[in-house]
């Protein structure tokens, strides 16, 4: 390296595009983690987007709240990153606590905030909330998991700031958005540095299923933005990565207009009685009972039905007959009916506070072996 004429102390290698940047862990929702190689590339183009695409300005202006967790790609590129690129300030908090977090967008007039939405949901439920406080507030994105159209009513109303749905995956960063997400929480379409397609779930890249269909979102693997390979894992990277296309492992309804509907994942979705059940529908539904707090569907497995619907519950003061009528009285067909009910104090989750399904799967296995503390319902 020739260093002369430089400062001491300021000569460095410069690495190549390809060179190992840094590696993330995906978040082990439904499988252990997986070690996500990042190269230089992305960079900075897991930065540009969220001024093309989420409509973050560059200034002093920008003032953003650190509480997605530094180890995430949200909390890392889309929150701290941006923030020092853009030659705004980033406000650390160690630790996600939502009355804290209320306190501070006050306090320092936080104008930014990207998230997953259960946070945002924690500041709203907050016994120090009250939407003057979020007056300072300018864009507020959220993405790493499905909210519901009551919260983002909520924030539209009572918070300043624009709302946006921002989808991505760690191996991708952003593949898709949608710019005015109320009244259509799952909907979103293409945006800057992304190239996708809907599949059968199954088939191979061009395996295109028709407007109207359900299918397995694939993501140009050869854009900027997207990741190396699987840490020590060439069997993983070959299952993921086909053609030049990345397999999301999403499923999504397609537009014709080439918009899609978010629906659920390959791996969550419930085969019970031949049938495909998708967790996310039955959620959303007993979600909006006053009552429930917190849900999360899995299937577990049964001899006669193959799986069968089973809903874990936070809840207050609420009995599975009560549940039971309120699902009958939907519109939603009687064979993704929950069949098994489990309440519990609180669902197991990770650092960027999303629902563990392999341990809640895990734990509803052992309370059927009357292993938990928890005591499984049945309902006919």
């Amino acid at each position: 390296i020739d260093c002369r004429g430089n400062p001491a102390g300021m000569c460095w290698p410069k690495p190549e595009r390809e060179d190992t940047a840094f590696i993330f862990y995906t978040s082990g929702t439904t499988g252990l983690p997986k070690g996500v190689v990042l190269s230089h590339r992305t960079s900075e183009h897991r930065i540009i987007w969220l001024s093309t695409q989420a409509g973050l300005r560059h200034g002093t202006h920008n003032k953003s709240l650190g509480f997605m967790p530094l180890s995430h790609a949200i909390g890392f590129f889309g929150v701290f990153l941006v923030t020092l690129a853009l030659n705004g300030t980033y406000y650390v908090m160690s630790a996600f606590n939502p009355v804290d977090a209320v306190d501070m967008v006050e306090k320092y007039e936080i104008t930014y905030m990207f998230a997953v939405p259960q946070m945002y949901f924690a500041m709203c439920e907050a016994p120090n909330y009250a939407s003057e406080k979020m007056k300072s507030t300018e864009l507020v994105l959220f993405g790493g998991a499905k909210s519901n159209d009551t919260l983002l009513r909520k924030m539209d109303e009572e918070w300043t700031g624009t709302i946006r749905h921002i989808y991505g995956t760690t191996e991708t960063m952003c593949s898709l958005y949608n710019p005015n997400p109320i009244g259509q929480h799952i909907r979103l379409r293409p945006g800057f540095y992304s190239r996708i397609r809907v599949v059968r779930v199954g088939g191979g890249n061009n395996d295109l299923v028709k407007p109207g269909q359900e299918g397995e979102l694939i993501v140009d693997a050869n854009v900027d933005t997207v990741f190396t390979e699987y840490l020590d894992n060439p069997e993983t990277t070959a299952e993921k990565i086909v053609d030049g296309w990345y397999y999301t492992g999403d499923i999504c309804f397609l537009y014709a207009n080439g918009d899609v509907d978010l629906i659920g994942r390959v791996d969550d979705l419930i085969r019970s009685g031949g049938e495909n059940i998708h967790p996310g529908e039955i959620e959303e539904l007993i979600t909006s009972h006053p009552k429930v707090k917190e849900i999360a569907v899995v299937g577990v497995q049964d001899e006669k039905w193959g799986e069968r619907v089973t809903a874990c519950i936070v809840a207050e003061d609420v009995s599975t007959k009560e549940l039971d009528v309120f699902f009958r009285q939907s519109n939603v067909a009687d064979f993704k009916r929950p069949r098994f009910y489990i309440f519990m104090e609180i669902l197991p989750r990770n650092a960027a506070n999303k629902i563990l399904r392999r341990v809640l799967t895990k734990i509803v296995e052992e309370t059927r072996n009357g292993d938990t503390k928890y005591k499984i319902h049945e309902v006919l």
